[in-house]
């Protein structure tokens, strides 16, 4: 962030922390005015902090959208099988 570049990449940032500083990096990178891709595997940071999902099993993409339209019972139950 420090260098001003309009996309950031991160992969598993998260990772090994406690909840509340997880929770305390979400919120410093979502107010921030860039593009920032991400991977993670918590699906309530996914659900709270994400604009769009891509779910992926096995390097193939399984389904794309809002939180609201990804993460139901419906699409997680199918991918899971």
């Amino acid at each position: 962030m420090s260098q001003k570049a309009p996309v950031i990449l991160l992969d598993e940032h998260t990772n090994h922390l406690d909840i509340g500083y997880q929770y305390q990096i979400m919120n410093i990178l979502k107010r921030q005015r860039l593009t920032i891709l991400c991977c993670v595997h918590d699906l309530n940071i996914a659900a709270s902090y994400c604009d769009r999902i891509i779910l992926m099993n096995d390097k193939k993409v399984f389904d794309v959208g809002s939180p609201k339209e990804i993460l139901t019972r419906g699409t997680l139950k199918s991918f899971l099988i």
